[in-house]
């Protein structure tokens, strides 16, 4: 990804590096720092949802939605039942107005699944995709976090 940004995080698992789309808007790139701490404190269990997506359907993303916009004074987490792996971005349950620029379509496209997931962050009409490398083997990472296929 010659045309991203990219973050490194030492986790306890190791270290996680998060690639950014380089033509996010402004409004975006400022929750971009949350993305990125919520991506690194997760990635044991989103990269066992990728790679079990991986597993039963071949490329794709694991895609975490909420239907509003976070309160800067008062966040909230994603929730576990707005998880999915969707193996388009064009059809994104509840994402008819979400607009994106296709370099998260062309990260399902090029990424490697053995090494990385590509996570995709929907809040209402925003979309913010991310490709996340980190240390473990898929196996590892499943049997460690204690994740299963949903």
């Amino acid at each position: 990804m010659d045309d991203s940004r990219s973050q490194t995080f030492a986790t306890s698992s190791g270290l996680v590096t998060i690639h950014s789309s380089p033509s996010r808007p402004r409004s975006a790139k400022r929750l971009e720092g949350r993305h990125h701490a919520f991506l690194a404190a997760h990635w044991l269990e989103l990269k066992a949802a990728s790679h079990g997506g991986y597993q039963e359907y071949g490329p794709g993303a694991v895609v975490l939605w909420r239907e509003s916009r976070p309160r800067r004074w008062r966040p909230r987490p994603f929730e576990s039942e707005r998880l999915w792996y969707a193996t388009q971005l064009h059809s994104l349950p509840g994402g008819g107005g979400v607009r994106f620029d296709g370099w998260e379509a062309r990260l399902i496209e090029t990424y490697e699944p053995s090494r990385e997931a590509v996570i995709v962050l929907v809040e209402a009409d925003r979309l913010a995709g991310y490709l996340v490398r980190g240390p473990l083997p898929p196996a590892a990472a499943r049997e460690q976090s204690g994740t299963g296929l949903n």
